[in-house]
C-alpha cells in the first residue's frame, strides 16, 4: 500500500491502478470474508476502496479500515444490549498459531509481521488474556501446550473487552496499533477509556497519533468538559488542536492553550476557583507555563505567595515582581525553619534584597519585615492571620519531597512540620464556650433554693429550676484522600471550634484511622491529623462507604455524623 497515483496518468491508469491496490488489501483483510458475504457486498466494497484511493491517495487505508469494520461488522456494536458494552466480538480464525508450531517459547517479533491482520491481532490478546502465552523472567512468552490439543476450537467467535486491549496491545509492534484503534473504535469508547488509552498510546505511532487528535477534538465540540485529571493527561494532545485556542475555558489544564485577552470575567473566576482547587504542585505545573502570556496578570495577582513562588522569572510578570520575590522568600524561609539548612536562608535574604518595599503591597509589609529581621514568631502570626491552609499545604509538600527523594520518612523533620504547623493553626482555634451551661427552667431541673427565696422575698411566687441543657453528639468524618488538604485543613479547625461535642473523629481515605478527642480543646486533634497528613501525603481513593458505615456503629439515635 505504499504506492501512489502520479496526476499525469490517464483516468483508465488510475482505476486499474487503484483496482491492483484493493485487490492487495482484500487478500490481505478478506480472505475470510469471500465465504462468509455475497459477491454483490464485496463487489460494492472493491468500488469504494477504489473510489477513496483515488480520493485520498495513502490517506485512504484509515478510512478502508473503518469501511470494512462497517459493512462486515468485524467490530460488533451489540453484546446482549442495545449500547456498546466494551466488548469485541470477532470472528477467530487463530492463523498466528502456525508461527507457535513446535516452539516452547517465541518472542512478539517472531509472532507478528507487517500483513498481519486485526484478527491475528485479537487473537493474540485472547491467548494472552486467557495465560495460553505467559511472559517469561526473560521476556519471552511460554507457549502453553493445550493449543495443540484437538479440543482446542480455531474457527470460532471470540470476545475479547476494550480493558483487555489496553492490556496487552502495547505489547505489540506499534506499526499494527492502527489496525485496532481506528476511528471507529476510538468513538464508540467512553470519555474515561478514551483519556486511559490516550495517556498509552499517543506519541508512537503517527497515524494514531492523528485519530486521537481528531477524536479529541470532536469530543470537545460535542461539550466534552474533562476533570483536571483527565487534562493531565490530554494537555499534549490538545495542543495540537489548532482551533482549541479559539475555545472556551475547558478546565485548568486548558489554560495554558488559551487567549487571556479573550477571557470573560465569568471565565476568570472559574479558573481562579478550579486552580485553587488543585493540590499545590499541579497549581505550580500549570503557573509556571501560563506566567509569561499576555493577559495573564489578572489571573495570577489573585493568588497567594505560595503559588506565585514557582515563577522562575519574576521580571516577566508585570507588577508582581515584588510579589513573586516576596513569595521565593517566604518559601525559601520555610524551607529553612523546616530542614536546619542556613543556604535557604541565605537565599531567602537573596530575595528579600531585590524587593523594593515602597511599592510592595501594604498588606505584605509586615511579612516582609519580620523576614527581614529573621522573626519566626512574627512570620507564624502572619500565616495564622492570612493563609494558615496555603502554609500547611507547603509544609505536607516539603514534607513529601524530602521522603521522596530519601525514600523514608524522617521522624525528626516530621514533628518539626509538625509542630510549625501547629503553631499556624492554633491562633484560629476559639471553642464553643456555650456548650455545657446551666439554663434556667421552670419545668424541670433541680430547684434553686436561692433562687426561689429570692423570688419569693419579692413577691415572685414562681420556683426556679436549674437544669444543663441537652446537646446532641458529633461524630465527625474527614475525607483525607488525594488532593483534598486545602479543605481538609479547615476541616479540622471546624471541629477544634466544636470540640465539647465531638464524641469521635474519623480520618478516612482508602483507610480509615479513628480517634477520641480531648475531654476539652488541646493540640492532641490537630498535631494527630498533621501527622497523618503528612505521613500519608493524602494519598489514595475516597472509600465514603466504609466510613460512613464505621460511623454508623459509634453513633445513638441522637448523634450526628457531619462530613468534610
Amino acid at each position: 500500500m505504499s504506492k501512489s497515483f502520479s496526476g499525469s496518468k490517464t483516468l483508465k491508469e488510475a482505476i486499474e491502478f487503484n483496482i491492483v491496490l484493493c485487490r492487495e488489501y482484500l487478500a490481505r483483510r478478506l480472505n475470510s470474508a469471500r465465504e462468509k458475504y455475497s459477491p454483490d457486498q464485496l463487489i460494492l466494497f472493491t468500488k469504494m476502496c477504489c473510489t477513496l484511493r483515488a480520493l485520498a491517495g495513502e490517506e485512504a487505508e484509515e478510512y478502508i479500515d473503518e469501511l470494512y469494520n462497517s459493512m462486515f461488522k468485524h467490530e460488533k456494536r451489540v453484546i446482549g444490549n442495545k449500547e456498546w458494552n466494551n466488548i469485541i466480538e470477532y470472528d477467530s480464525k487463530m492463523d498466528i498459531l502456525k508461527r507457535l508450531h513446535g516452539k516452547k517459547k517465541v518472542t512478539v517479533s517472531e509472532i507478528f509481521r507487517l500483513g498481519s491482520s486485526t484478527t491475528d491481532i485479537y487473537d493474540y490478546i485472547w491467548l494472552r488474556k486467557h495465560g495460553f502465552l505467559r511472559k517469561s523472567r526473560d521476556g519471552r512468552l511460554v507457549v502453553d501446550r493445550r493449543i495443540y490439543s484437538e479440543n482446542f476450537e480455531r474457527d470460532i467467535q471470540r470476545t475479547i473487552s476494550v480493558n483487555d486491549v489496553r492490556k496487552y496491545l502495547a505489547e505489540i509492534p506499534s506499526r499494527l496499533w492502527p489496525k485496532i484503534l481506528n476511528t471507529g473504535f476510538l468513538r464508540r469508547i467512553n470519555n474515561e477509556t478514551f483519556t486511559l488509552l490516550a495517556n498509552e498510546f499517543y506519541g508512537y505511532n503517527a497515524k494514531v497519533n492523528r485519530r486521537m487528535i481528531r477524536e479529541l477534538d470532536r469530543r470537545l465540540s460535542n461539550g466534552w468538559e474533562p476533570e483536571w485529571h483527565e487534562w493531565k493527561t490530554l494537555g499534549e494532545i490538545a495542543d495540537k488542536i489548532g482551533s482549541l485556542r479559539g475555545r472556551k475555558y475547558l478546565g485548568p489544564y486548558s489554560i495554558q492553550y488559551m487567549d487571556f485577552n479573550e477571557i470573560e470575567r465569568k471565565e476568570t473566576d472559574k479558573i481562579i476557583s478550579d486552580l485553587t482547587a488543585l493540590p499545590l504542585n499541579e497549581r505550580w505545573k500549570i503557573i509556571s507555563k501560563i506566567y509569561r502570556k499576555k493577559g495573564s496578570e489578572e489571573i495570577l495577582s489573585r493568588f497567594d505567595l505560595f503559588t506565585l513562588s514557582c515563577i522562575g522569572n519574576p521580571g516577566k510578570v508585570m507588577g508582581l515582581s515584588n510579589v513573586v520575590l516576596l513569595g521565593k522568600a517566604l518559601t525559601s524561609y520555610l524551607t529553612y525553619i523546616l530542614s536546619g539548612d542556613a543556604s535557604f536562608l541565605d537565599y531567602s535574604g537573596y530575595f528579600l534584597f531585590k524587593i523594593d518595599p515602597n511599592k510592595l503591597d501594604p498588606r505584605y509589609r509586615p511579612l516582609y519585615r519580620s523576614l527581614l529581621d529573621n522573626d519566626l514568631k512574627g512570620v507564624m502570626t502572619y500565616l495564622s492571620k492570612h493563609m494558615p491552609a496555603e502554609a500547611i499545604e507547603y509544609l505536607g509538600q516539603r514534607v513529601w519531597e524530602y521522603i521522596r527523594n530519601k525514600g523514608s520518612l524522617d521522624r525528626e523533620l516530621l514533628l518539626k512540620a509538625v509542630r510549625l504547623s501547629y503553631e499556624i493553626l492554633k491562633y484560629n482555634i476559639s471553642g464553643w464556650r456555650e456548650t455545657g451551661k446551666r439554663r434556667e427552667s421552670i419545668y424541670r431541673g433541680k430547684l434553686n433554693v436561692r433562687k426561689t427565696i429570692y423570688n419569693f422575698i419579692h413577691m415572685d411566687y414562681t420556683l426556679s429550676r436549674t437544669a444543663r441543657e441537652k446537646k446532641p453528639s458529633i461524630i465527625g468524618v474527614i475525607d483525607v484522600s488525594g488532593s483534598m488538604i486545602r479543605y481538609s485543613t479547615w476541616a479540622v479547625l471546624s471541629l477544634a471550634s466544636i470540640m465539647p461535642l465531638l464524641k469521635i473523629y474519623i480520618l478516612f481515605s482508602d483507610k480509615m484511622s479513628i480517634y477520641r478527642p480531648p475531654s476539652r480543646i488541646s493540640s492532641g486533634i490537630i498535631v494527630r491529623f498533621l501527622e497523618k497528613t503528612f505521613e500519608e501525603g493524602f494519598r489514595g481513593y475516597t472509600d465514603i462507604g466504609s466510613a460512613l458505615w464505621k460511623s454508623s456503629e459509634f453513633a445513638s439515635s441522637r448523634d450526628i455524623i457531619v462530613l468534610f
